[in-house]
């Protein structure tokens, strides 16, 4: 019993972080050209959000945007090459560029983040996952 009512607050604290069901979910990323998630603070919860997929197609690249640099020390973003991953502070966005792969973690602190998919193309990920982050 306290299995199941922990996978469900997990599964609903991911819901309500997520502003719309298109875009991440528990087990297929899909993004239409140039679609935008809003990763949304919850102070109820005050818990963050990890999302990973192991395959992109095509490759894309994201553009990740926040308002609040404390959650800058817990943002994860992980890609195939460092390299792939800029940062500009002074515009508080990253590029993740032509990435086949990804996981990446929103902390609680430091929301709203808006992930974007500036691909020219719809981006269809498999082998995902969903779970709680810091």
């Amino acid at each position: 019993m306290k299995k199941l009512l922990s996978q469900g607050l997990t599964f609903v604290s991911i819901l309500i972080c997520n502003d719309a069901f298109a875009g991440f979910s528990e087990h297929e990323w899909t993004f239409a050209p140039h679609e935008k998630v809003v990763i949304q603070k919850n102070e109820e919860f005050r818990q963050g959000v990890e999302y990973g997929c192991k395959n992109l197609n095509p490759a894309a690249t994201f553009r990740l945007t926040y308002t609040d640099p404390r959650g800058l020390e817990d943002l994860k973003i992980i890609s195939e090459n460092p390299s792939q991953v800029t940062h500009n502070k002074n515009k508080k966005v990253f590029i993740i560029n032509n990435v086949e792969s990804l996981d990446i973690g929103f902390p609680w602190i430091g929301r709203p983040y808006t992930f974007e998919n500036i691909t020219d193309k719809k981006i269809v990920g498999t082998n995902c996952d969903t779970g709680l982050y810091k």
